[in-house]
């Protein structure tokens, strides 16, 4: 089968999403033309083939708009790359970033349109993000889930409120998956704790998070608890790995609460040295306030 995959950012770029697609498809290439369409983000344009996976990155504009989680990439000639594949199936992943054109030029050359839900209708973020997310749904994001041939979504939580019952007849649940055995305990484990040393947090029991930093993740709130926990007598730290908008108003945040000494942000961690960070930690904490099915976690 010949798969082309639509979705704005692409391995070497690592977010929840971009892990999943990595994942699936490098599995799908052994016996599957795989072919990625993407922006120019964390690489340069131009293609290569990474693990049997063709990729086409295409030049780039972002623009970082107010409430999104991540800049709007306008990809030149995502259109015309998407008519010169031979594709059976196109695979979008993120209903954000593709509309009318594209979904015409996928069925002007009667392709297959499957749509991923991988970011449900958002709920309880904040009254901007919300009503923008159903706006956006009502007005476009529907258009396309009704065009799909098939919708699949990450959770039975995000397939329900997120896609319109009339449409429950060609949805289905395909839950994101990890390889659990990286993400072990790996008790007296000396790559973890010299990494703890590195950190050089003071004494206190160490709590660490991943994600983008952006409202939803919640990072605030285990910022707080670190001087909540304090008052009590508990001396914590907390390492959040990640990046996004929001990473000076935390760093903010816990210098004005006194304890930027004991909240560190990094990130360009690779995939497999995460587990020694997890590992470095005493306790893993997700503070999200809306997720559809939290890679982290």
């Amino acid at each position: 089968m010949d798969i082309c995959v639509l979705n704005p950012y692409f391995y070497p770029y690592f977010g929840g999403t971009e892990k999943v697609l990595f994942e699936v498809y490098r599995r799908l290439a052994k016996n599957n033309k795989i072919t990625v369409v993407t922006s120019e983000v964390g690489s340069k344009p131009g293609k290569e083939t990474i693990e049997g996976i063709d990729i086409i990155r295409l030049k780039t504009k972002q623009y970082a708009l107010p409430y999104l989680p991540l800049p709007l990439a306008e990809m030149k000639g995502l259109n015309e790359a998407i008519e010169k594949t031979e594709a059976d199936i196109c695979h979008i992943n993120n209903r954000f970033q593709y509309f009318r054109s594209t979904i015409k030029s996928i069925k002007l050359y009667r392709k297959k349109l499957v749509l991923t839900i991988h970011n449900s209708l958002p709920k309880g973020i904040d009254p901007i993000t919300d009503f923008g997310g159903l706006v956006y749904d009502v007005f476009w994001g529907r258009s396309i889930m009704a065009s799909a041939d098939l919708i699949t979504a990450v959770s039975k939580s995000a397939l329900e409120t997120t896609v319109p019952k009339r449409m429950h007849s060609k949805a289905r649940v395909i839950f994101n998956g990890i390889d659990y055995r990286l993400f072990e305990p790996k008790p007296n484990n000396e790559k973890s704790e010299m990494i703890r040393r590195t950190l050089e947090f003071e004494d206190g029991i160490m709590l660490i998070s991943n994600g983008r930093l952006i409202g939803q993740k919640g990072h605030e709130y285990a910022i707080r608890a670190i001087r909540e926990l304090e008052k009590e007598g508990i001396l914590a730290n907390l390492l959040i790995i990640g990046r996004g908008p929001m990473e000076k108003k935390l760093k903010q945040l816990a210098a004005k609460l006194g304890i930027g000494n004991r909240v560190k942000i990094i990130n360009g961690i690779a995939e497999n040295e995460l587990p020694y960070y997890y590992n470095a930690a005493d306790i893993f904490v997700f503070p999200s306030l809306y997720e559809p099915a939290g890679m982290a976690m």
